[in-house]
Order: structure tokens, then sequence, then C-alpha cells
């Protein structure tokens, strides 16, 4: 294979087992701007892995022109805060990322360690307008976890959507914190959150104040 870059701009797969072999190609694609990547349990045979994902770190930080990143590794029930930590690194490197799209859904091996590297490295992100976050049903995943995601959400003030998926133990605690860290973003148009019936009025009502605080402020 010839060791100059390639022109792609966009890559789309699914149902990718070599790891290595995709990082390799990768790095060869300095000018690539979106990656869309699922790896789901039920799209590649046995899932994705902490060494996966090693592969794929190592290939995204080889990557700095990409705007927009996709990785659905849901059900994957071997990744690992590791593997989570891998990804996180790779997007010190990434810092014209405009849109990020993680769904790690089911992911039992994650934990809050885990969230709280990815927290880590979303703070560098300042360029990011879209955030598609989904850890439903990792169960080991609780309120502290999440709060390290809303404390790193006071410094993307570029964000203009805002997805957030893991409703299954959601608090009014939780949306009260999460209220006070979007509570000055000027740009934010859409905000998607999966509640549940343990949420009470209070919880309601710091949604409400972000929807209010954020019409004032564009008025």
């Amino acid at each position: 294979m010839s060791s100059q870059p390639f022109a792609y701009s966009e890559i789309r797969i699914e149902e990718f087992t070599d790891l290595n072999e995709l990082s390799e190609s990768l790095k060869l694609l300095k000018s690539l701007k979106v990656l869309d990547l699922n790896f789901s349990r039920h799209q590649t045979p046995g899932g994705m892995t902490d060494t996966g994902l090693l592969c794929l770190s190592e290939a995204l930080k080889r990557l700095p022109s990409l705007k927009s990143f996709k990785l659905h590794v849901e059900l994957c029930e071997n990744i690992t805060n590791i593997g989570l930590t891998y990804i996180a690194e790779a997007f010190m490197k990434l810092i014209n990322l405009e849109n990020l799209d993680l769904n790690f859904a089911f992911s039992e091996k994650i934990s809050n360690e885990g969230i709280s590297n990815l927290g880590e490295s979303l703070k560098l992100l300042h360029s990011l307008k879209v955030l598609n976050l989904n850890f439903n049903c990792c169960e080991n995943v609780d309120e502290r976890g999440f709060n390290y995601i809303y404390t790193s959400l006071k410094k993307l003030k570029s964000l203009e959507g805002l997805d957030l998926g893991w409703s299954k133990n959601s608090t009014d605690t939780e949306l009260q914190s999460l209220s006070e860290s979007l509570r000055n973003f000027k740009s934010l148009q859409t905000l998607c959150l999966y509640v549940n019936d343990k949420i009470t009025n209070d919880g309601f009502k710091a949604l409400a104040d972000i929807v209010n605080t954020n019409i004032s402020q564009k008025t």
C-alpha cells in the first residue's frame, strides 16, 4: 500500500472486524472529516474490545482534520474503563471536532472512572457543536459519574445540540446539576434527555430553567 495520504473526506463502516487493518488505513487519511463507525455487538460478531479501541484510538490521533466522529459499540460486553479511556485520550488530538456521537449503552464493565476520564477529554473540545452520549444501562455508572460529564459541559460554549442517554437511574439532582452547567449557553438550540418516573416537578423545573435562561439570552 502506498504511504501517500488519500483524499477521502467521509467514511462509514459497519461489520468491520479487522481493527488493525482499519487503523492502519485510517492513518493515511489525513484529510478525513467524517468518520462513522458502528461496531455494536449485533453488527460485529463478538463485539468490540479494549484492544480494538486502542487500535482505533491510535488512528484517531493521526486525523487532525476530523470534524465529525460517530462510534457505536453498544452491547459490547468486553469493553471496560480502559477501552473508553483509550478513545477519550484520542480527543486530545481532535481539537477541530464539531460533532461527537458515542454510544456505549449496556457496557456493564464501564464505571465512574471511565466516565471521569471521558469528561476530562471533553473539556478540550472547544469547537464542539453537537454532542450525543449514550451510556444507558451501564449499571456501574451512577450520579457521581455523570456529574463529571456535566462539569465538562461548562467548557463547551459552542454547543448547539446535546443528547444525553442514561435515563434509567436519572434523578432530580442530576437534572439540577445539568441545568446549572448549561445555564449560560447562548448557542444551545436542541436538548434531548430521556427521563423516567423518578423525576419529579423539581427535576422538570430544572429543565424549564435551562430553556427559559437560553431564550432570555437570545432576545
